[in-house]
């Protein structure tokens, strides 16, 4: 995907995709009947194709993504960008919405990678 401002991009599809792709390491993402379509991982390493979901307005992933960030050895920077993030809109960390938890995962990636 191409470089854009992450802290800009509204909750929705396109923040769904950038963020299976940045932090889940999904491939070949594209826009099937409005819903974007990747390819992942199985448990087996296989690539397989699947609907993206909605990460950036379904509260129900914020464990996948602490998790994910976890394995990346990320948690800690992670936890710090979404303390600025929700500090910023004068929310407890514990309360940041799905999107706000999206973007500072790709913001922590994003340092990660600049320190290289």
């Amino acid at each position: 995907m191409a470089q854009l401002n992450v802290d800009k991009l509204p909750a929705g599809h396109e923040l769904d995709a950038l963020t299976a792709e940045r932090v889940f390491g999904w491939k070949d993402i594209e826009r099937r009947e409005h819903q974007p379509w990747g390819k992942r991982k199985d448990k087996g390493g296989r690539w397989r194709s699947a609907r993206v979901p909605d990460y950036s307005t379904d509260p129900t992933y914020a464990d996948d993504l602490e998790q994910r960030m976890d394995e990346l050895g990320l948690l800690k920077q992670y936890l710090k960008e979404l303390a600025k993030a929700s500090r910023a809109k004068g929310l407890p960390t514990d309360w940041a919405p799905p999107d706000q938890r999206c973007r500072a995962a790709i913001n922590a990636i994003k340092r990660k990678e600049k320190l290289r």
